[in-house]
């Protein structure tokens, strides 16, 4: 029993110390810690904002939380509050959120929030319908005057009819021409861009493979630290996190609230989204007809010149296949360039891999002799956890593990310079 207490004290020396220095302060902080009760206000402009959440924390501890009524108000009361520096944030799905930093609470004070909306309301949403809606009757009013107009562009188009024989033929040809060269030019760049996926394709496996044993050997570098930090980390946390359940708790009432009140809100808007969907599609019915009326005068005109009609699609055709055929073209030669420009990528690509992987193998040399210096500093912990259990020499013990950890820190910092290295060289 006497060595396991002589064990225990040399080990949380350190660590007793400082908690004897938090105990004395938290008592005098206790001395002057009182309950005070604060209200918080919350609008957007002239409008009040209810199911608005409201907390208040300190050093990342939630100390008092709420939810905003429809008066856009919430009072929340802390029970022990000692002058502490704190942070009052404010969250609504449908506004942006809103915070205060640093501030010292009064007893009895309100504390005023105006938070920007994000979304729009339900009147807003009705209004923008109207506004649709009277676009689309203006837009129907000139469907049915451009139906007469039509009709006399149709015997305009009578008159090109005999000059559009003649570029008609003209076209036909230089489409015939065009065709043959875009389509020689679309296999060599498919070809050429083939070539440059699969070199690319090469170096990014490679680069992969490397940063995926970088991630392995950092995670487990990562465990290791996490298991010396456990032992004295796991006291801290279990104090920590009795003192923050209570507040956590009310913090969790008090955001289920507010998302409730929240989502009431947003229902309101998609009501108002649906009758305005509903305007707007009884409107476009009107448009719709109004269309339909204007088609039959174009039709009636078609009919009446056919074969003026007729021929003037044609031409219409034909500049269309030259406008394809240069477009054709167009894209192949873009293709063939953007072929280029992986292949210069992929070589590039393949050229830093090469050059990656002759780094990492002089960061492998130099990981595995940290590596090693680890591995021999385990073995004198063991050592020295086996003296101290028998009791013996303890203060050179002591200094041994002094530096122990000294060389631990200092693998450490060569572990780091190492890491920066790794990760610079696959980038």
């Amino acid at each position: 029993m006497k060595k396991h207490f002589i064990y225990a004290s040399l080990l949380f020396a350190s660590l007793n110390v400082r908690a004897a220095e938090v105990l004395t302060a938290n008592k005098i902080e206790q001395s002057v810690k009182e309950a005070i009760s604060i209200t918080i206000n919350i609008k957007s402009g002239t409008k009040l904002v209810a199911g608005a959440l409201v907390k208040v924390s300190h050093d990342g501890m939630t100390i008092g939380a709420g939810t905003s009524d429809a008066s856009g108000n919430v009072s929340i009361s802390i029970p022990t509050y000692g002058k502490q520096l704190v942070r009052i944030d404010v969250t609504h799905s449908l506004y942006r959120d809103d915070k205060l930093t640093d501030v010292v609470l009064e007893n009895g004070k309100q504390y005023l929030f105006n938070l920007k909306s994000k979304t729009a309301d339900a009147e807003t949403v009705t209004t923008k319908s109207e506004e649709t809606v009277n676009k689309i009757n203006d837009k129907t009013q000139t469907a049915e005057s451009t139906a007469e107009k039509k009709a006399q562009d149709a015997a305009e188009a009578a008159k090109r009819q005999e000059a559009a024989k003649a570029e008609t033929e003209r076209l036909q040809k230089e489409k015939e021409n065009i065709a043959k060269s875009a389509d020689q030019t679309a296999k060599d760049a498919e070809a050429k861009k083939k070539e440059a996926e699969a070199k690319l394709a090469a170096a990014e496996a490679s680069k992969k493979s490397q940063a995926d044993q970088m991630a392995a050997d950092q995670a487990k570098r990562e465990a290791d630290q996490k298991q010396r930090e456990a032992e004295l980390a796991a006291k801290k946390k279990d104090l920590e996190e009795k003192q923050l359940q209570d507040a956590k708790n009310d913090a969790k009432a008090s955001e289920k609230d507010a998302k409730e009140a929240q989502k009431q809100q947003e229902d309101k808007i998609k009501e108002a989204e649906q009758k305005a969907k509903a305007s707007e599609e009884a409107a476009k019915d009107q448009q719709k007809a109004a269309e339909q009326k204007q088609k039959e005068a174009e039709q009636r005109a078609k009919e009446e010149k056919e074969a003026a009609k007729e021929q003037e699609k044609l031409q219409k055709e034909q500049e269309k296949a030259k406008k394809e055929a240069e477009k054709a073209q167009k894209e192949a030669d873009k293709a063939a360039k953007e072929a280029e420009k992986q292949a210069k990528e992929a070589a590039k690509a393949q050229k830093e891999a090469d050059k990656a992987a002759s780094q990492m193998e002089k960061i492998n040399e130099e990981q595995s002799k940290i590596d090693k210096s680890r591995e021999k500093l385990k073995e004198e912990q063991q050592k020295i956890d086996k003296d101290i259990t028998k009791g013996k020499d303890l203060d050179k013990l002591k200094t041994k593990q002094a530096k122990l950890d000294v060389a631990h820190a200092k693998l450490d910092e060569a572990q780091s310079k190492l890491d920066k290295k790794r990760k610079k060289a696959i980038e």
